[in-house]
């Protein structure tokens, strides 16, 4: 009986150790893989799963089937980079966005509008006010985006009957655990706090504020255009109030935007409000006629970037 009980207890622990050897493996294997994806400048034409779009200025990167282990699935990756990235071996802060379709084309984006942040950046560049800027977009797909950008669970009036889990915290930790260190080994950031900042619209919003709060001591600056909390509002405002505070956040800027014609005008300036209520004072809440879109949220890049100080005036 002694004999059987011991062949048992060896055969789980044989078990145990396969488990693990196998988890290390796919780990190694995911970390491998991203790492191979990078290609910087003219390297880009000879690997498969990038590509170049060149910008007036700039050049955009597009890195295809970037795999997240957070959420377990592949992500399209645009990375912008300033003119002279190329022949120059300077440091530059860093953007992080979601809905990276949405901003640098057209042709690219879910809605037939975009962000225009590289023809913003080049014309800041040619009227001498941006010494460069790298922006990392991080696309979305309709059948995950809503579950994504939210850390509460709920039902959202663009999909009724639908019930979204919220894996906010999951797209965070890949963003922090995964994307940024990739980011930072593989291109030339100013990787520190004061010079990374994370800008997001509509849910884009509400999972970039999270990010920001949660990770305070690696994002220096929060872009909060159109905070759309409709899947729960309740629990996303609940939220703000006990983590929207100076305690968290004594030392990071807050960039709010939203239009007067724009459905989540009212959620924005709660979120404001809830914010100045706490005793934040690196804020800043900015409004005009604008709607809840690419163009309108175009117009105030400039702006946010000024009060992020990573413009010049």
């Amino acid at each position: 009986m002694a004999k059987k009980k011991l062949k048992i207890l060896q055969m789980i622990v044989i078990c145990i150790l396969l488990i693990v050897s196998c988890l290390i493996i796919k780990n190694h294997y995911i970390n491998d893989k991203n790492d191979k994806m990078v290609s910087i400048g003219a390297e880009a034409e000879s690997i498969s799963n990038t590509s170049n779009v060149k910008t007036e200025k700039g050049t955009i990167e597009v890195v295809n089937n970037f795999y997240s282990s957070e959420l377990d699935n592949e992500k399209t990756i645009r990375i912008y980079l300033p003119y002279g990235y190329e022949k120059s071996n300077k440091k530059y802060p860093v953007v992080y966005m979601p809905d990276g379709q949405n901003l640098f084309d057209v042709k690219t984006s879910q809605y037939g509008k975009e962000w225009k942040m590289d023809e913003t950046l080049d014309r800041l560049y040619t009227n001498g006010k941006n010494d460069g800027i790298i922006i990392v977009g991080v696309d979305s797909l309709p059948s995950t985006r809503t579950s994504e950008y939210n850390i509460f669970s709920g039902i959202s009036p663009a999909s009724p009957g639908k019930y979204e889990e919220g894996k906010g915290d999951r797209y965070a930790k890949f963003i922090v655990n995964t994307l940024k260190p990739y980011i930072d080994k593989n291109y030339r950031t100013l990787s520190h706090k004061e010079n990374t900042a994370i800008i997001g619209s509509s849910y884009g919003a509400i999972i970039s504020m999270y990010t920001g709060i949660t990770y305070h001591d690696i994002f220096g600056m929060i872009g909060a255009f159109s905070f759309c909390d409709n899947v729960d509002a309740a629990a996303t405002r609940e939220y703000l109030s006990e983590n929207l505070t100076s305690d968290n956040l004594k030392d990071t800027k807050i960039y709010f935007y939203s239009g007067t014609d724009d459905f989540a005008y009212q959620s924005t300036q709660i979120a404001y409000k809830t914010a100045s209520s706490n005793g934040l004072t690196k804020i800043k809440y900015e409004e005009d006629y604008g709607s809840h879109d690419e163009i309108s949220w175009a117009n105030k890049v400039q702006p946010c970037l000024l009060f992020f100080e990573m413009i010049k005036e």
